[in-house]
């Protein structure tokens, strides 16, 4: 009887010690986990919401889209390229009729420009989204033939047209 007493006894005393050694680990992983940076032990995509493409889509009619992705720290960012026919009669107009209905009809800010060449804009819907806007030009698309390919099947005007790329930007930690 004094050993079963005995025998009780030691084993109430061991199990709280494993208990708190493990919760003690537990903390400790966590502390080490968090004080090693801003990686994530997943791969990081970024990805524009569907609701903003639809927003810029939007704007005119879609001639060609595609996406691109590029690798970045510990992840990956989806770029999405549209060419997009604002029906107007040349460049420098099809850039200012974009902007204009992004940032009246959409609330898009402008973030840096310098026409007639390029217009950077930020989502105040999206924070994280940003977009790229330049009059068309064939050069942007060497590396796609395909596209200028489609467009010159297309017979569209190449002066009425907007190259648009947009990306979700990185969160600041």
């Amino acid at each position: 009887m004094q050993q079963d007493r005995l025998a009780k006894l030691r084993l109430t005393t061991f199990v709280p010690q494993v208990v708190r050694s493990a919760a003690v680990a537990a903390i400790i992983l966590g502390t080490l986990l968090l004080n090693s940076g801003c990686s994530t032990p997943f791969p990081v995509v970024l990805r524009v919401p569907p609701a903003a493409l639809d927003d810029i889509r939007s704007i005119g009619a879609v001639q060609a889209e595609f996406s691109s992705e590029t690798g970045w720290g510990d992840g990956t960012q989806i770029t999405n390229v549209l060419v997009v026919d604002v029906g107007v009669a040349n460049g420098q107009a099809a850039l200012n009729t974009a902007t204009a209905a992004l940032l009246t009809e959409r609330k898009w800010t402008i973030v840096t420009e310098n026409r007639p060449t390029i217009v950077l804009m930020h989502s105040s819907q999206w924070k994280n989204t940003r977009l790229v806007l330049r009059p068309f030009h064939p050069a942007y698309f060497e590396d796609n033939p395909d596209v200028l390919a489609s467009l010159e099947e297309a017979s569209v005007e190449k002066r009425s047209l907007v190259f648009l790329e947009v990306s979700e930007e990185p969160q600041a930690h």
